[in-house]
């Protein structure tokens, strides 16, 4: 006989904690401590919160908090309740431990893929609150998203929102996917780009430079563009893809940043307007969780939602990592190769290993040398989206992650080896453009640092959980071994990296120590009792003026939405506001982007019907084009000639393109060794000391390169030696006369071919017609010929000693630099190399005054 009963459900509803106690289904006990006390601290002080912020640890049971949560909403407030979480894979991991482990056994249902191969029950139940929905960012944030109404949502990992959030209003013709609206974009915005800036767009990347370059296109000469824009985006995505996104943005484009570089054009918001996106704006409320929320607002600036109210666990708890990684850095002691061997025979030794990159061309990378050495099978991201199942499976297998430190774990014997290569620094074209171009490195430091914890716990997600951990790249090592980066970090970390540190030696003697820890025995445990001694030892210090950009966080969310809303007024105001909070020194290039917006917001105001506030809006540009002398736009839309820039910048000023181009070079070099910059420099100083032509030539122009110049040769009829471009006002243009001796007189036809360089180099560059391009003739004559002399009356003249010198002198302050280089974007030092650079009349300025053209003179 079947059992009757009415149908009520009788399980608790007082609290999350004590519904779980109810669910009979449950795999565990009860609540551990720390999770009771952050339910009970919601219940208690969050619960008609519009939006909260919830920071759990890795392994401290974050998915349990969050959908006993969604569960207790749905049942209690019989509310529609989406749990959101970073990948496919991962929502149905979470629905798959509710239904295991939590006792939600079918109140719990995934939502992925495409809306129409959700399941018709599932979608029924949701509808009528009968379950909690667990879906992705981007099943959420689309144009067509199933869940248009619902109550609560929760968002999981929300430190990596940013891209999935901000992908709903952005906009990105990549150069590769949409080239023939790449080109169309390309010549609408020739006009208001330099010549070098145009040429860079129109043709494919030729340096590094080239291909790091970035820029932003300001909103004054968008607005002037605003109709060609339009029409050309309505055109060419009317059947495309990215047509809804398109249409999110469209008559909003004086609310968009437009970032331009050789690899794709972007328009985005600052900041996502989440909250102008119906189902997430009319939700009750929204619940951020993460195991890394940021200190600085950048919680508030990834999602676009001011003033969440933080909830998190005791400091006793946050007192201990979670895991045991043992991390090894075989940049410190190897070279390349070394590296490579040393990476590939722990691999083989784990059979098993994550290796997380920042871009898919490393990864291309990596896969080719998996596929060279190891031979074992390799998974990309998108094969493990929909489960790890393949992955897990396989006796040996590489899962290759490009531009993934979140969201997709591997814990226990799934995989005892992450290696991490690169630095995780700029994920898109705006950290790219705050970073390099307006110094903003403040700003983004919390996040990077973020990035690198999230990634190195990918292996370790419980307190019983262990794995190595290989860094790899030079920009990660340099960061890593940095004691101010360190001592950001939790003591736990700390610990790990520093008894890390202390153990890089030979190849053999890693992997020895790499056996040991996978073997846990005796040894291993001495070293673990190490690692603790060094975790009591460390203590975990604050990142600079977080909480000056914590104070700005909700003014900068409120300018956004306010541009959005073409409210002039209240965007200036809240610009205002944000440059109020933005007092300290290390924040000037942060402070000056702000100066800029607010110069924006003021220049919109008469195009928007209000008063006409051009001379504040010249005001704040004349400020930030000071604190960015390298941004020639900013000089533009301030009125001011770059000498009237100089006149109140630091000395050297004019070298601000050459410093962004130099970080470049460092970061090729490195920091920690000579090897490289030692094999630059001997080049350079070798190949001047001769008069062999194509050596001295080739010098020339690995000096340029050092000194931060785009720099080129060929080697074609009637083309000068070596050229070295500072900006689209400035480059010096050489013609090398080394061979000759002192007693030759310079024939007329080299002095006809020296005189004709600038133009030659105007036409192949596409430089502006008002840049100053200077020829210079190095040579050890001592005249020219009567009838060559008439065409030297712009040309100059570098002795060839005095050049050496000035060249040996150079180099010597580039290495000088080179150990006082805190990384990229660090404003203090780019003013201290500027000066540097003053000092020994390596910048612009200082090469004009010295090289002065001869005039027509026969005697030099």
């Amino acid at each position: 006989m079947a059992f009757k009963f009415d149908g009520v459900s009788s399980i608790s509803l007082d609290s999350p904690e004590k519904m779980f106690l109810d669910f009979s289904d449950r795999a565990f006990n009860g609540l551990l401590t720390h999770q009771g006390h952050v339910l009970t601290e919601y219940q208690e002080k969050a619960l008609t919160a519009s939006n909260i912020a919830i920071k759990l640890p890795t392994g401290s049971g974050k998915t349990l908090v969050g959908t006993l949560i969604a569960e207790w909403r749905r049942r209690r407030m019989q509310e529609r309740v989406v749990y959101v979480c970073p990948t496919r894979q991962l929502a149905h991991q979470v629905v798959e431990e509710a239904r295991t482990k939590y006792g939600m056994r079918d109140s719990i249902a995934a939502f992925v893929g495409k809306k129409a191969d959700y399941n018709p029950s599932d979608r029924g139940r949701f509808q009528s609150g009968d379950v909690v929905a667990v879906t992705t960012y981007g099943g959420l944030f689309n144009a067509r998203t199933f869940f248009d109404e619902p109550h609560c949502l929760i968002f999981d990992d929300a430190h990596a929102a940013e891209n999935y959030m901000a992908q709903h209003w952005t906009l990105e013709v990549d150069r590769a996917g949409h080239s023939t609206l790449f080109s169309v974009l390309t010549t609408i915005l020739t006009p208001v780009l330099s010549a070098l800036d145009s040429k860079r767009l129109r043709d494919n990347a030729q340096s590094h430079w080239d291909m790091s370059w970035v820029d932003m296109v300001p909103g004054e000469f968008i607005a002037l563009l605003e109709e060609k824009l339009v029409a050309a985006l309505d055109e060419h995505l009317k059947d495309d893809d990215l047509k809804w996104r398109w249409q999110e943005l469209r008559g909003h484009l004086n609310a968009c940043r437009v970032y331009i570089s050789t690899s794709g054009i972007v328009f985005r918001p600052l900041i996502p307007l989440t909250l102008r996106y119906r189902p997430f704006a009319n939700a009750t409320q929204r619940i951020f969780m993460s195991a890394t929320l940021g200190e600085g607002g950048d919680l508030e600036r990834v999602t676009g939602v001011p003033r969440i109210q933080r909830l998190s666990v005791s400091e006793d708890f946050s007192a201990q990592g979670v895991g045991r990684r043992f991390f090894i850095m075989p940049g410190r002691a190897l070279a390349l190769d070394e590296q490579h061997a040393m990476q590939c025979a722990a691999i083989q030794e784990a059979k098993k290993a994550v290796v997380l990159v920042p871009d898919f061309k490393t990864a291309a990378t990596v896969e080719g040398e998996i596929a060279a050495t190891v031979q074992f099978p390799v998974f990309a991201a998108s094969q493990l989206e929909e489960t790890k199942q393949g992955f897990v499976a396989a006796p040996q297998a590489v899962a290759v992650l490009a531009s993934r430190y979140d969201g997709m774990d591997f814990p226990d014997e799934q995989c005892r080896l992450l290696i991490m290569r690169g630095l995780p620094s700029a994920a898109n074209l705006q950290e790219r453009f705050l970073g390099s171009r307006m110094s903003a490195g403040l700003l983004l430091a919390d996040r990077v640092r973020t990035r690198v914890v999230q990634a190195v716990g990918r292996c370790t997600r419980s307190a019983t959980d262990y794995s190595a951990v290989i860094l790899l790249g030079e920009d990660l090592h340099t960061y890593i071994s940095k004691r101010e980066t360190r001592s950001s970090l939790h003591p736990e970390l700390q610990a790990e990296l520093t008894f890390g540190m202390q153990q890089s030696g030979t190849s053999e003697e890693m992997l020895d120590n790499l056996r040991l820890f996978y073997a846990r025995g005796d040894d291993w445990r001495g070293a673990d009792n190490e690692i603790r001694r060094l975790r009591g030892q460390a203590d975990q210090t604050i990142l600079p003026a977080l909480d000056q950009l914590r104070s700005a966080a909700d003014h900068e969310v409120a300018y956004q939405y306010a541009l959005w809303d073409r409210n002039i007024a209240a965007a200036l105001e809240a610009a205002r506001k944000v440059l109020t909070s933005l007092q300290d020194s290390g924040l000037k290039g942060y402070r000056g982007l702000w100066n800029y917006l607010a110069g924006e917001a003021a220049s919109q105001s008469l195009r928007s019907g209000g008063n006409d506030l051009s001379g504040q809006a010249r005001d704040y540009y004349q400020i930030a084009a000071k604190s960015a002398p390298a941004i020639p736009w900013l000089r533009q839309l301030a009125g001011l000639r770059e000498t009237q820039v100089l006149e109140d910048a630091k000395p050297g000023a004019t070298a601000a393109p050459l410093i962004e181009r130099l970080e470049l070079r460092f970061a090729e070099f490195g920091t920690r060794h000579d090897e490289k910059f030692a094999r630059v420099e001997r080049i350079i100083l070798d190949g001047l000391a001769t008069d062999e032509f194509a050596a001295f030539e080739n010098a020339q122009k690995e000096l340029g390169l050092l000194l931060g110049f785009a720099a080129g040769n060929v080697e074609t009829d009637g083309a000068p030696d070596p050229w070295w471009v500072a900006d689209d006002s400035f480059a010096i243009v050489f013609e090398d006369f080394t061979e000759a001796l002192p007693t030759t007189l310079l024939p007329v036809t080299k002095a006809r071919q020296v005189a004709t360089h600038p133009t030659w180099l105007r036409e192949r560059l596409g430089m502006s017609s008002d840049a100053k391009v200077l020829p210079v003739l190095v040579s050890g004559i001592s005249g020219a010929a009567p009838e060559a002399a008439v065409h030297l009356q712009e040309v100059a003249f570098w002795r060839t000693d005095e050049f050496r010198t000035w060249a040996s002198n150079a180099v010597a302050a580039i290495r000088t630099l080179r150990t006082t280089y805190p990384g990229p974007g660090d404003l203090f030092w780019r003013e201290d190399a500027m000066a540097a650079y003053a000092a020994n009349g390596m910048d612009p300025a200082s090469l004009v005054a010295q090289l002065q053209p001869l005039r027509g003179a026969e005697r030099f």
